[in-house]
């Protein structure tokens, strides 16, 4: 659904007004890769994963899916050790992208012919 809302896999578009999350996701992104080794924890490993198995430009939109692959996997153990050990990454998919996701969700069910995008963020 992030390719659909934004044209590719990271959770931000470069060319228009999501601008302001690719620069608030970068610093995210940031935070993680410089502490990455320090992880410890159910969702250490899918974290570290991003960055040992996936080129760097795939680093952004491998790490914003693994938001929901560890609270899916590891439920609410998963939640808590987003928020002790990434808060600015669960605070970006909670209240950043879940939101747009939810809106995008609501056009489409509006309209089964067009796929449109969120109203501006």
């Amino acid at each position: 659904m992030i390719h659909l809302i934004f044209g590719k896999g990271t959770p931000y578009n470069e060319e228009d007004r999501f601008s302001s999350l690719k620069s608030k996701f970068e610093g995210i992104l940031k935070i993680i890769q410089k502490g990455v080794d320090s992880l410890t924890g159910c969702g250490a490993e899918t974290i570290k994963n991003v960055f040992i198995s996936y080129p760097l430009p795939d680093h952004a939109p491998e790490l914003i899916v693994r938001v929901p692959e560890i609270i899916g996997t590891f439920g609410e153990e998963g939640r808590k050790w987003l928020g002790e050990h990434t808060p600015d990454l669960l605070a970006f998919w909670e209240k950043d992208l879940v939101p747009l996701l939810g809106e995008f969700n609501k056009s489409r069910e509006k309209s089964s012919e067009k796929l449109t995008r969120p109203k501006e963020y």
